[in-house]
Parts: C-alpha cells; structure tokens; sequence
C-alpha cells in the first residue's frame, strides 16, 4: 500500500472540498476511493450526497444574450459535444484539460451543473470531462450547429448578435485555436476546423470585429484545415479585442494574450 503522508492528506481534502469526486481523486492519487473517503473522515472533512442536477438552467442557451453566453457556445462549438440516445435525455459533454479544469469549474457554476467530473488519464494526456442530460439543453444547442457529430455534418459558424462577437470569438479561439509567441519574438493566432468552410467564416469575423482587412486565406493541414494570422498588428488588434476585460476565458491561452495587449506599441511584440 502506498504511503500517504499528511501533506497530501490535506491536498486530498482541498480537492474533495473544490468539488472533485472521490473517485477522481482516486484515480489522480493512485489508491482506491475507501482509502480517499477514510482520509476525508479522519480529517472531519463533511461527506458530500449525491448529487443531482437540480439548479440546471435548461433555458441557458434558448437566447445568446450575455457575453458568457456568447463564449460558452464558441467553447462548446469547438471543444463541446452532444449525444442522442434512445429511451434517455439528449447529452451535453464538455472535456478538457485536466489543467483546465478551473475553466470547467465556471462553465458548471454558470450553467447550474452539480453532477461529478469525470478524470481520465490516457497516454501523455490527463482531461476532465463534464457531462449533463438536458433535451432542452441540446436542443437549443443544435440551432447553432451543435449536433451529433457536428464535426463532420456542421460547415459554418453560427450568427451572434454584434456585441457579442468578440466573445463568441474568444470561444473559438480557446478551444480549436492557439496563441503562441515565435522563435524569433513574434506572436500568432491559429485556428483549426475539419471545414475549410468554417475557417473562412473565422476569417470573415476576425475581419468584422478588428475592421482590418486581411488576405489571409485557410491553408489544408491533413484532414483539416488552418488559419493562421501573423501581423502584429493584425494579432495586437485581434487578441486585444478578444480578451482584454473578458470575465471568462482559458487562462493559460489569456496569459500570453496578456503579453500581448498589455504591450506598450507594436515593438514590444516583435
């Protein structure tokens, strides 16, 4: 039996107390869940029932009014999605990084989701998984191109009021695209979809959101394709526009951004 000394023990506690299972926890540490509820009793620490979705917004997504909205339905389109099942609720299911998972947290409180995240681990990636039955949920969902197997079946992105887009943007960005900083100093934005279709719908709202037009076009990347923007100011403008003042976002992808707009003029990201 592996040695749990009281560090841990206590680490184990904050964790069951921010939410995670037992089970999960189970899993991250490598022993069985009676050992992780044993610790939790030993430490007073109050044993949590089962829960039940009772606070879910089912209404959530009927209208996109709200910038978390607007970035949640750009997060679910990329990273997101839905099953349909016979005899049982249609699913919602969301699965990131388990580094990520601070993310997941806010999308559950936004949307009322008390069920436990499921912890994976396969080779060299570690995610959680959140998942919610909802026919409501789904269903308001598939009017924005979030189906059963969207990635093959949806070819464009969805219409968001204009106030909102940055947000939506964002969304995207965070869950199929990247911001990442050059060998040589300079900064990128790439965003890739199994559409070419969507790729120049991306495109098309960086266009309208930054008002700089650009000729970029989205190149073929194996089975998908990628857009890639690499003017610094183009970037500046895009990223600045995105995420600065955002309320929710990815933060490992809003700490570069940072680096970015918070730089003074545009030699400071060169």
């Amino acid at each position: 039996m592996r040695i749990i000394n009281e560090k841990e023990e206590k680490e184990i506690c904050d964790e069951y107390i921010q939410g995670l299972s037992m089970t999960n926890i189970a899993k991250m540490r490598h022993c069985s869940q009676p050992r992780i509820k044993n610790i939790l009793i030993k430490h007073n620490v109050a044993l949590r029932k089962r829960r039940v979705n009772s606070n879910l917004k089912e209404d959530y997504f009927e209208v996109i009014d709200t910038p978390n909205k607007a970035y949640l339905l750009g997060l679910i389109f990329t990273d997101g999605s839905v099953t349909e099942e016979s005899g049982r609720q249609n699913q919602l299911r969301l699965e990131l990084k388990a580094t990520d998972v601070e993310l997941l947290e806010l999308y559950r409180t936004e949307l009322g989701i008390s069920s436990k995240l499921t912890y994976s681990k396969r080779k060299n990636s570690e995610s959680f998984l959140s998942s919610v039955r909802s026919d409501k949920i789904v269903k308001d969902l598939n009017k924005y191109g979030v189906v059963k197997n969207k990635t093959y079946i949806t070819n464009k992105l969805p219409i968001v009021e204009e106030t909102l887009q940055k947000d939506f943007l964002r969304g995207l960005i965070d869950g199929d695209g990247s911001i990442y900083c050059t060998k040589d100093g300079n900064y990128k934005v790439n965003f890739t979809s199994y559409s070419e279709n969507i790729c120049k719908d991306f495109i098309e709202l960086c266009k309208k959101i930054t008002r700089v037009n650009t000729r970029t076009k989205p190149s073929k990347n194996g089975n998908s394709f990628r857009v890639t923007f690499s003017k610094k100011d183009f970037v500046k403008k895009l990223i600045t526009l995105c995420y600065k003042d955002a309320e929710m976002y990815l933060p490992r992808k809003y700490m570069i951004a940072t680096n970015i707009f918070e730089a003074k003029n545009e030699e400071d990201i060169v």
